[in-house]
């Protein structure tokens, strides 16, 4: 019910908010340290932590109203490539703050689609952010890279992303759209994976994923170019005109 739910995002969350709340205090004393010393280089290390962790709030704040939050699918049709360009825009400067290289490959002709652009570009900005944090935690890798493809077809559209990452064991694949798990430990909050298989299912997609520990991990995103029309309410039925109204027994017209 709702209150286990409740309960169990705010098991979940706890912990990561712990994390994020002693990272800011570690970049606001690293500031308060270096402004005293007028160490610049110590100063440019505390901001990028606090930007880092002010980040990490803003994304666990998105996960939880888009869990929050039931909306319905408001499809208008959109250009694949603007709609692709987008959602770049929006993940590059963090790609570029983690050192991560992000390889954008469009195949054209693409030309339109339909879909709710709020909801599939929270889930595609989702699977991103996703892919940069395991390439981030794969220590001892020649190059961090993440391919982002987009392809289309006559009826589907294709959206996948690949990284360079530490990868996952086949008992993780099984739970990965489980909602509140996350193989990040503290790091995660257990959503952000699940909304977006939510929000690709809820536009007649599936997501499909191939992973190999130490090897990286592959997310195909499938969606149709068109969504089903949605059916209008039904119409009210005809009734026949009000006749002369009836009196009761006895009574008086006035």
């Amino acid at each position: 019910n709702n209150l286990t739910s409740l309960g169990l995002m705010l098991a979940s969350i706890s912990h990561s908010i712990k994390s994020v709340l002693t990272g800011l205090d570690a970049g606001v004393y690293s500031m308060e340290k270096a402004f005293s010393r007028s160490d610049e280089r110590q100063l440019e290390e505390g901001l990028e932590l606090v930007k880092r962790m002010a980040e990490r709030i803003r994304k666990i704040t998105l996960d939880i109203l888009f869990y929050a939050r039931e909306r319905e699918l408001n499809p208008v049709p959109l250009d694949i490539r603007q709609f692709a360009e987008e959602v770049v825009e929006n993940v590059q400067p963090r790609f570029d703050r983690r050192g991560v290289r992000l390889v954008c490959e469009f195949e054209e002709p693409l030309g339109g689609f339909e879909a709710d652009p709020g909801l599939l570009k929270a889930a595609m900005i989702n699977l991103l952010d996703n892919a940069v944090d395991a390439c981030s935690a794969a220590d001892g890798r020649p190059e961090a890279r993440v391919v982002f493809r987009v392809q289309a077809g006559p009826e589907r559209v294709g959206l996948s992303v690949d990284d360079t990452g530490q990868g996952m064991t086949p008992e993780q694949l099984k739970k990965l759209f489980t909602l509140f798990y996350s193989t990040k430990g503290i790091q995660g909050t257990g959503l952000g994976l699940f909304i977006a298989d939510k929000i690709v299912r809820q536009h007649g997609g599936d997501i499909v994923v191939e992973s190999t520990p130490g090897r990286g991990s592959h997310f195909c995103v499938q969606l149709p170019r068109r969504q089903p029309a949605v059916a209008p309410p039904p119409a009210e039925p005809d009734l026949p005109p009000p006749g002369p109204a009836v009196m009761a027994w006895g009574e008086e017209r006035a």
